[in-house]
C-alpha cells in the first residue's frame, strides 16, 4: 500500500462527495482553515 501511495495510485478524484452533499469536496488544508477555531490551542 505504501508503494501505491508513493506511485500516486490512490490520487484520484470523483464527484461522489458533491453528489451526496451537494457541494464539492475540500482538502484537509481547506477544512482546517475554514474551521480554524477547532484547531486553536
Amino acid at each position: 500500500m505504501a508503494r501505491l501511495h508513493r506511485e500516486n495510485r490512490y490520487d484520484r478524484m470523483t464527484a461522489t462527495v458533491e453528489e451526496i452533499t451537494g457541494r464539492p469536496a475540500e482538502s484537509v488544508e481547506e477544512f482546517v482553515a475554514r474551521q480554524s477555531d477547532l484547531f486553536a490551542e
